[in-house]
């Protein structure tokens, strides 16, 4: 037996709920990791470099959809790509699959980003504490 009903997130959680409930999961994973790794090493916090921080915070989610494109790269004819601003400076990257793919390839795309971008943010909190 099949299932076809679809599931639309943003018309069933709204937008505003959708952006509060993804602000406490940040806060909370920032202070948790930021609890951690200060615990283990403490230093002298500084801040010179936050705009950069703003830009690569905004860059990550365009980054985590690149990354799923990536991954889909053998599919790369079946796999259509756009662009668009919300709220008029955050970058929206959507992604469709016009053709079905094997199951082991659709889990290997969900949990690349993950991995992939989890790695570069680990690797750059080792390298550079400091920030």
């Amino acid at each position: 037996m099949h299932c076809w009903k679809t599931i639309n997130i943003k018309r069933e959680y709204r937008r505003t709920r959708l952006l509060l409930l993804s602000i406490i999961i940040f806060v909370l994973v920032f202070s948790l990791s930021f609890v951690f790794i200060g615990a283990n090493r403490p230093f002298i916090y500084e801040d010179r470099y936050f705009s950069l921080f703003i830009l690569i915070f905004l860059l990550l989610y365009p980054l985590h959809k690149i990354a799923h494109y990536y991954s889909l790269f053998s599919y790369r004819k079946s796999v259509q790509l756009k662009w668009r601003l919300e709220y008029k400076c955050i970058p929206i990257v959507q992604l469709r699959i016009k053709k079905m793919i094997p199951k082991n390839r659709f889990s290997f795309v969900l949990i690349f980003p993950f991995i992939f971008v989890n790695t570069i943010l680990i690797l750059l909190a080792i390298a550079l504490p400091y920030y």
